[in-house]
């Protein structure tokens, strides 16, 4: 991926999360998350990403400040 980063490349915490499933309302910064720091139209580079998600998944969730 281009514009998105695991969560073990992340530098900072001004991130949108997408993040597999539905959000618990708790639980930030999963392990199998990606993050982005760049706005559209980089949403293209996720779509690897989302469609494996929609294997597993029947949403995901973006989480940003």
């Amino acid at each position: 991926m281009k514009y998105f980063a695991p969560d073990s490349e992340r530098v900072n915490t001004v991130y949108h999360e997408f993040q597999k499933g539905r959000f618990d309302g708790h639980t930030f910064q999963k392990k199998d998350s990606i993050f982005l720091s760049e706005y559209l139209p980089i949403i293209l580079d996720a779509d690897d990403w989302v469609k494996n998600t929609f294997l597993e998944y029947d949403v995901f969730t973006i989480i940003g400040p």
